[in-house]
């Protein structure tokens, strides 16, 4: 059976009971026997964690089903896991800062892969002040023949406005860094930060984001402590990026920051490896 897996005692008893409620269509049992096993586990099974994660589907369970995926990611951080949870969480994103963390983080685990979410991401992007990084993204869709018919000529659009806005963000480099040395606010110390981000300057992106905190008065500070905690992801100081995602207060925001930290804790602390699956 596709379900069974090489595991130790009361495990493999328990995926056979929580299986045959399943199969029963006794969800609710089903889910309760694999959350018995594997609530407070060390190394949960992973073919209970997937019970749970089907029976709470077939509830209509979505807080239940997007807890078993997050388990998924924690402990078995394979790209179909990654591809559930966040196509999941997308379905709720709507904030301009909260789709460009999202959309980020889709990116870091290759799940992005629809002509749609790399459009949105464009957009977003764009709307946000961070053309070079759109750029990027509509090439590399562009590259792959994602977009047909009137869709690829409104993206070729697109792709034109973020090449003309990247290229004066790239002469505004020039000056950046004296920019950040004569900037008054902390806006204007995460506004320089975001320009880094923007041409893939990461570290130097995590500093003016810093500094931008540090003096306070800052706008919207889970959208700087988000950019800021992918920054310090993609210049691999892990720890601090855990910290920056933490400090996002927002209800809707903080569960995108949450995913982040979870692929974070993925990085800095590799979950043992999966048993083997049972064969024959």
């Amino acid at each position: 059976n596709k379900y069974l897996a090489q595991v130790p005692g009361d495990a493999t008893i328990a995926v056979l009971v929580a299986q045959s409620y399943y199969l029963q269509k006794d969800f609710a049992n089903a889910r309760a026997t694999s959350e018995k096993y594997t609530t407070g586990v060390a190394a949960p099974n992973e073919q209970l964690l997937l019970l749970a994660l089907r029976s709470s589907f077939e509830l209509k369970d979505r807080a239940a089903t997007m807890k078993t995926l997050e388990s998924l990611v924690r402990y078995y951080p394979q790209q179909k896991y990654w591809e559930d949870l966040l196509t999941n969480q997308l379905y709720e994103t709507k904030g301009d800062g909260e789709l460009r963390t999202l959309y980020r983080l889709m990116e870091q685990t290759n799940t992005l892969d629809k002509a749609d979410e790399y459009s949105e991401m464009a957009t977003v992007l764009l709307a946000g002040g961070f053309p070079g990084e759109a750029q990027q993204v509509l090439e590399r869709a562009m590259s792959a023949n994602l977009f047909s018919g009137d869709a690829k000529g409104r993206e070729q659009a697109d792709l034109d406005k973020a090449r003309s806005q990247a290229a004066a963000d790239r002469k505004d480099l020039a000056g950046a860094e004296k920019a950040l040395a004569d900037a008054k606010t902390g806006n204007q110390m995460v506004a320089t930060g975001k320009l880094y981000f923007s041409v893939g300057e990461y570290a130097k992106a995590a500093d003016a984001i810093q500094k931008g905190l540090a003096k306070g008065g800052i706008t919207d500070g889970d959208d700087a402590n988000a950019l800021l905690g992918v920054a310090l992801v993609r210049s691999d100081k892990l720890a601090e990026a855990r910290t920056a995602f933490g400090a996002v207060n927002g209800a809707k925001f903080a569960e995108v920051a949450r995913l982040w930290q979870i692929y974070v804790d993925t990085k800095l602390s590799p979950a043992p490896a999966a048993a083997p699956a049972a064969t024959g």
